[in-house]
């Protein structure tokens, strides 16, 4: 590499790093989507009815078929939100694509058909000035499942450690983030497109010690499927979790 090319990149790498310290107080909300325009328009008005309003919406579309993208296109200008099409490479990449475009302190990752209770942002940003990651209480809707989760599941989140979150997942993928902290681990595994993406990032983030904090009250709102990934991903459990343990070199 030539000096002045070395020069260069680390001209670029500074810029990164201004821009980065320069984000924002708030809350940056991704939604990945992929063949699920039908969904959106739901979870985008949840996060337009916020009582505090996100600083940006960012939908990553996830190479859908072109009847998909433009709905989905559609749909961000509707809500204001920023459209981002990808090739497919799956969620947890559409995810870091997302990751990678936010401005805002906070990361709330949110599915498209999935959505959030009007308070989300007001009553949990504020925990993270002494968190990393906060996790809300979950309500589930669908024809047979209809359960309502806390933080933690069947303990205190504060009493969930690696070793115990390794029996099954306990904190729910959207909790809001530290941006910083997600962009320092390098965001989401990209082999996890099978599922349980979440679930590898969180025993990644609390086995490099991020404070986890929950609020015991149902701000998300989790749409249960037949034909969901998380469904899916629990046929192919043991497949996914040989995945996660060669991810963490266990």
């Amino acid at each position: 590499m030539s000096i002045a090319s070395a020069l260069g990149m680390r001209e670029t790498y500074q810029v990164i790093l201004e821009r980065d310290a320069l984000q924002p107080e708030g809350v940056t909300i991704v939604i990945p989507c992929y063949e699920q325009s039908h969904f959106l328009a739901e979870a985008l008005l949840s996060c337009t009815q916020q009582t505090v309003q996100p600083v940006e919406i960012i939908v990553v579309d996830d190479g859908s078929t072109p009847l998909h993208a433009a709905k989905t296109e559609e749909h961000c200008s509707n809500y204001h939100a920023r459209y981002v099409r990808v090739t497919n490479r799956g969620l947890p990449s559409a995810r870091n694509t997302g990751l990678m475009l936010t401005r805002s302190d906070a990361f709330l990752p949110l599915d498209a058909d999935d959505w959030i209770d009007p308070c989300y942002i007001e009553k949990m940003y504020p925990l993270l000035r002494d968190a990393d990651v906060v996790v809300p209480g979950l309500q589930e809707h669908g024809p047979t499942r209809n359960g309502t989760y806390m933080p933690g599941y069947d303990r205190p989140l504060d009493q969930v450690t690696v070793d115990v979150m390794w029996d099954f997942n306990r904190t729910y993928y959207c909790s809001l983030f530290r941006t910083e902290l997600l962009k320092s681990v390098g965001g989401y595994n990209g082999r996890m497109t099978d599922g349980f993406e979440d679930y590898d990032l969180a025993i990644d983030l609390m086995s490099r010690g991020a404070r986890y904090k929950g609020l015991d009250e149902v701000l998300f709102h989790y749409r249960t499927r037949p034909d969901g990934m998380l469904t899916d991903a629990m046929g192919k459990q043991h497949l996914i979790k040989a995945e996660m343990r060669r991810h963490h070199q266990m």
